[in-house]
């Protein structure tokens, strides 16, 4: 009955399109009907059972459209839509061509007359670019197209966003597949200018530059890219027309990449006949552009190539826009270290012969910076020239401008640190010329006086600066000329008298440096001559219970200070330092633990150094005093052997990392598939060493283990070649004769008669030696030195070999 009722309504629906085409002599196309179907429709809400209603699909029509009617027609979702069109687009017979159904379509017409083709707007297709692939299908003028996308868009139904059409859009990987971003190309830009744009807001190398521009030029078409080079600037510049106040176009300035801009505008502006303040902003708005980049901002107005005597160009000496010609020629001689006499020839070929060149002083200016109050009003410029000492300068300016202390040396520091690029281009000075101030001092001298050594000759000039200690001078100038404590309390003893300035204190202090606490509190922390800063600042720490990274923090902020570096010999604090005599009279040196240290170790090897195995006593009382101190920890009493140390340079500080051989050279944990892995001690010490001193730097770990491994392989082919027993069989000289047979067992296995030869003849020759109690005693004998350079040990049979020591 229903297949009935169907084949009715089909049957009316041809009655009433054939009844159409003769009333009005239409050419008809007979269509089939491809589908006639109930289609659910999504349940009001609040409701679970959902309505049907009849659906037709004929053959002319694409079914994406067919169900958009459908769907406004009785209020549908998209959702909706796109679940009936999956549904639909499976039956047989059915051919879907796309999944975005037609919005809009009109006919377009040829400016000739005629039907240029049919104009279809997708849904959530931006008009402007359907309008442009017509166009490009169809050979449409830029002109015709903005006409059409003009008539498209005043049209109610169409929402047009944008005018421009996007050309290209690619999606661009960095190195390892790492998207980057998308770059799109519309049709009111030049490509390079849309790739360009693209690498800087991406932090992209220019070098791929050219790569993205082929790629995209291939796509769109060579005749859309009009240009290789792109334009970091473009802008219709307008001014107002003096006597009628009505604007005047100018034209448009463009930069192009790789022209200074101050240059380019300088040129448009003289071409306009702007006026030089004009061109100065001008610039400035140039320079403050996301993807311009200004090295000055002051225009080229002279250049001329320089030449040797021989003909050999060094360079162009250019003069820039109200620039003095001795400024321009140190700026060249910085480039090209030319001589003197070349600089003067220079000077005097161009001063007073060349119009528009300044010459009106013989110093170069080497800084001008505008110094402003709190308030922001400038209070003047600060001019230093060549030859001038920047304290010197500073301090004066203060004076007159009632300057604070702080503020003054806030003002010197930054004159004294590396130039930085400013906003602003009103500077005299520019950005990329800046000279790096040579600032000897941060004070003016208040008393200065030539200081001979013992023997008569002149070592210097002692310069005592300004609200300075004497002492903290002496200490600076001693420490310069390595001058001993007794001769620095000399200095300091004679310059308080003889200059009368107030004298505190007799010991220097190099710096002070200022630690805030957890609480707020501001603690003043002084850094005497011959201290060492770690070893301060450990004993600092201790006292405010500071943890290892906030002394080292602290540490890298005191020997980076930059005017008064105190004394940074080393990163690890030292713990203790015993002297240890050999006599009354003759001293042998100092056990000096460091931070991180075994004490057992650096006992052994201070023992081992001085050749002190025979006097026993001095073993066990000498380990005694240094675990008995409360400033060390002793974790074990068995010495092991110190292979080598490697050193390494971190923040500027500079850092000691010795390899104590471990109880094994590798550590293995079992696994849970129940295999197990293992780890050369290297890479353990390695890890722990950067987690606890230079856990900032990422590629530590990587360096230190290159350096370790490659220190371990030297060390073990020095030691087979050297002649120390104990060494062969990894032992340190208190070894028992358990120990002694245990290691030889162990390394007989790997060094083996078959495999190593070599390496098993010097093994068993040291498990001789040390293994024979006579032997071992007359072998451990301590040297006796002769002439410096021999080594004189006692035999069993009485007599002394001679070895070089």
């Amino acid at each position: 009955m229903r297949k009935s009722r169907m084949s009715g309504s089909k049957m009316q629906v041809a009655a009433a399109v054939l009844l159409i085409c003769l009333l009005y002599s239409v050419t008809c196309v007979a269509l089939e009907v491809l589908l006639e179907v109930q289609l659910p429709l999504e349940p009001p809400p609040g409701r679970l059972e959902s309505e049907r209603k009849q659906f037709m699909l004929l053959s002319d029509q694409e079914p994406v459209d067919s169900l958009e009617a459908f769907r406004l027609r009785n209020g549908q979702s998209r959702a909706w839509r796109h679940s009936m069109l999956v549904q639909i687009c499976q039956r047989p017979r059915i051919t879907c061509r796309r999944e975005k159904p037609v919005v809009f379509s009109t006919q377009i017409e040829a400016p000739s007359g005629g039907i240029l083709g049919r104009l279809e707007l997708l849904e959530d297709v931006e008009p402007a670019d359907a309008v442009l692939a017509f166009a490009l299908q169809h050979d449409t003028t830029r002109s015709g197209r903005v006409a059409i996308l003009d008539a498209v868009c005043a049209t109610p139904r169409v929402v047009c966003t944008r005018h421009n059409a996007l050309m290209y859009k690619q999606s661009v990987q960095g190195d390892g597949g790492k998207r980057i971003g998308d770059l799109e190309i519309y049709d009111d830009v030049e490509p390079v200018d849309a790739v360009y744009r693209f690498l800087v807001d991406h932090a992209v190398p220019l070098f791929a530059l050219d790569q993205l521009l082929n790629a995209a030029c291939s796509s769109i078409g060579v005749a859309q890219c009009q240009r290789s080079v792109p334009n970091v600037y473009k802008q219709r510049i307008v001014v107002e027309n003096a006597e009628t106040g009505a604007p005047r176009q100018l034209g448009v300035l463009q930069i192009p990449l790789g022209q200074e801009p101050a240059d380019i505008v300088h040129s448009f502006g003289v071409h306009h006949g702007l006026a030089k303040p004009f061109r100065q902003n001008l610039v400035r708005q140039v320079c403050a552009g996301k993807y311009v980049t200004c090295k000055r901002h002051r225009p080229v107005v002279f250049a001329s190539p320089v030449a040797l005597e021989n003909g050999t160009t060094v360079g162009v000496l250019s003069i820039r826009e109200d620039e003095e010609l001795v400024d321009a020629v140190r700026r060249f001689v910085r480039r090209t270290n030319i001589t003197r006499d070349l600089q003067i020839s220079l000077f005097q070929a161009l001063c007073g012969q060349r119009e528009g060149v300044l010459c009106t002083r013989g110093q170069a200016l080497l800084r001008s910076t505008p110094v402003s109050d709190g308030s922001g009003q400038i209070l003047g410029v600060v001019q230093i020239y060549e030859g001038q000492e920047p304290a010197d300068v500073v301090y004066q300016f203060a004076e007159q401008h009632g300057l604070a202390p702080t503020d003054r040396d806030v003002l010197l520091d930054s004159l004294c640190a590396p130039p930085t690029p400013t906003e602003s281009g009103d500077s005299e000075q520019e950005d990329e010329d800046s000279e790096p101030l040579a600032c000897s001092r941060y004070a003016p001298v208040a008393f200065a006086v030539p200081v001979a050594a013992k023997n008569g000759s002149r070592l210097g000039i002692l310069e005592v600066l300004a609200n300075e200690e004497p002492a903290d001078a002496v200490a600076r100038f001693g420490n310069k000329h390595e001058l001993g404590k007794a001769e620095k309390h000399s200095i300091v003893t004679g310059v308080c008298q003889a200059s009368g300035l107030p004298c505190t204190r007799d010991v220097g202090i190099l710096y002070e440096a200022v630690y805030t606490l957890p609480d707020g509190r501001r603690e003043l922390l002084p850094f005497f001559d011959g201290q060492d800063s770690t070893d301060v600042i450990y004993d600092y720490g201790q006292m405010r219970n500071l943890t290892l990274r906030e002394r080292q923090k602290f540490l890298i902020k005191v020997c980076n200070e930059p005017r008064k570096r105190p004394n940074c010999t080393r990163a690890e604090p030292m713990l203790l330092s015993i002297p240890v005599w050999e006599s009354a009279d003759t001293k042998l040196g100092n056990v000096e633990i460091l931070e991180g240290q075994e004490p057992v170790d650096v006992v052994y090897a201070f023992m081992e150094k001085h050749d002190l195995f025979q006097t026993a006593p001095l073993n066990t009382t000498l380990l005694e005093i240094v675990c008995n101190s409360t400033r060390v920890e002793c974790h074990r009493m068995q010495p092991r052997r110190t292979l080598f140390t490697v050193h390494a340079t971190y923040a500027g500080l500079p850092y000691m990392l010795q390899y104590v051989r471990p109880e094994s050279d590798w550590t293995c944990e079992k696994q849970s598939h129940g295999g197990q892995r293992c780890i050369h001690y290297v890479e353990i010490l390695a890890h722990e060493f950067c987690e606890r001193n230079m856990y900032e730097w990422v590629g530590c770990e990587a360096r230190i283990l290159e350096a370790l491994r490659a220190q371990l392989e030297a060390y073990e082919v020095g030691m087979w070649r050297a002649k120390d027993q104990y060494a062969k069989l990894g032992l340190v000289k208190t070894a028992s004769r358990e120990q002694i047979d245990a290691a030889y067992n162990t390394l007989v296995k790997r060094f083996n008669n078959e495999t190593e030869p070599h390496k098993y003849e010097k093994l068993k020759e040291a498990y001789r030696v040390l293994s024979d109690p006579e032997e071992k005693y007359f072998y451990d004998l301590p040297c006796v030195k002769l002439f410096g350079c021999l080594c004189g040990k006692r035999q069993k049979d009485g007599g002394i070999t001679f070895t070089p020591d």
